[in-house]
């Protein structure tokens, strides 16, 4: 359908679930912008500008919600484009979410390889209060024998030399953290389990530095857990994962209104068009 030198194109192509992210943007984005024109006789008068952009912000907010728009409209066309270069701030929340997930992953994976069992390597079906039997050590097994009870685990292939990276830096920088703190040792309420802690992150910091740990380990597996769980505190990985999916879903719908405006400039515009959508 046209109107003089316009028509009015359906915004069908867009998907329901990116016409659902542009009319809760461009409701929000309309209610700023009249909220911060002047409001009284004492306020100074908004200029012709303010003014258009809370127009042009009608009309979207309006046409989102019947499903097609009047082009061309050279002012929302403007705001559609800003908007467009302002989901920039993707790709830095797309290289925050990597880092979380990627200390996610290391975690999850080495924390995997600490959890306590009744010995190590033991089979499900084996009794866990009989005798263990000796490991036989075998140069092409990633998994040795130990002293003891233990076990040593390879952690290559386990862990991305990335995860091992993350770890390791989160354990030697607590361990120096934890060692600078003994001088107040005396104030703590169970100095032997301070001692201990600090005991267990110094084995697996010099295990990661190897490469392999040595399991069980019930200390370390604790601290292991509680640095953890501070790290995922300390990111808000599900509050990170939303804002990061809520920024790409931004942006696709922004750029497919974008789209559209891009397919229909003001008139007397250098720039290429198609033809209206039906």
């Amino acid at each position: 359908m046209t109107a003089g030198n316009h028509s009015w194109v359906r915004l069908d192509g867009i998907g329901d679930e990116l016409l659902a992210v542009l009319r809760e943007e461009a409701h929000e984005w309309l209610v700023a912008k009249a909220d911060d024109l002047p409001k009284g006789s004492e306020d100074t008068d908004p200029s012709k500008r303010e003014v258009e952009e809370v127009a042009a912000l009608g009309r979207l907010s309006s046409g989102l919600r019947r499903g097609e728009i009047l082009v061309p409209d050279p002012m929302l066309r403007e705001l559609a484009a800003r908007t467009t270069s302002e989901t920039r701030r993707l790709d830095e929340l797309k290289e925050e979410y990597d880092r979380v997930r990627a200390e996610h992953e290391g975690w999850t994976a080495l924390l995997a390889h600490l959890d306590a069992a009744p010995h190590a390597g033991a089979r499900e079906d084996e009794d866990p209060d009989a005798e263990p039997e000796s490991i036989v050590e075998d140069d092409d097994d990633p998994v040795a024998s130990a002293p003891g009870d233990s076990v040593e685990i390879e952690l290559a292939g386990r862990l991305s030399d990335d995860q091992l990276r993350i770890v390791r830096g989160a354990v030697t920088g607590t361990l120096a953290s934890r060692t600078g703190d003994l001088r107040h040792l005396h104030t703590r309420q169970d100095p032997d389990r301070e001692l201990r802690e600090i005991a267990a992150l110094a084995r697996l910091a010099f295990w990661l530095e190897r490469g392999s740990v040595e399991v069980p380990d019930h200390v370390v597996q604790e601290v292991a857990g509680a640095l953890a769980e501070g790290v995922a505190e300390m990111n808000e990985d599900d509050e990170i994962r939303e804002r990061y999916e809520e920024a790409v879903a931004e942006e696709e719908a922004v750029g497919a209104l974008a789209a559209i405006f891009s397919d229909h400039p003001p008139a007397g515009s250098s720039e290429p068009s198609s033809e209206a959508r039906p």
